[in-house]
């Protein structure tokens, strides 16, 4: 993704507005976040937005996709996030 300015506050930074993949399933390697640019991930838990924390050096964050909700029928929907 774009970076975006060290002086954005940290609620502006969302350089991706929330949505959902789609695809089968999304992989995202995230070893760290820049606090200094609003952090990274966030998915809309219970009506609000949370952040995902960096996985460290040795994993992936591994999220649904439109289309495995689809084939799955609902059972693993897909996930709605935003960057």
């Amino acid at each position: 993704y774009p970076a975006t300015s060290s002086t954005a506050s940290s609620t502006s930074t969302a350089r991706l507005q929330g949505h959902s993949d789609g695809s089968i399933v999304t992989l995202n390697y995230r070893p760290h976040d820049d606090p200094a640019l609003g952090g990274g991930l966030q998915i809309l838990q219970d009506g609000a937005w949370r952040a995902v924390p960096a996985t460290g050096d040795d994993a992936i964050v591994v999220h649904p996709g439109d289309v495995l909700e689809w084939m799955s029928d609902g059972q693993f929907p897909g996930l709605f996030h935003r960057v």
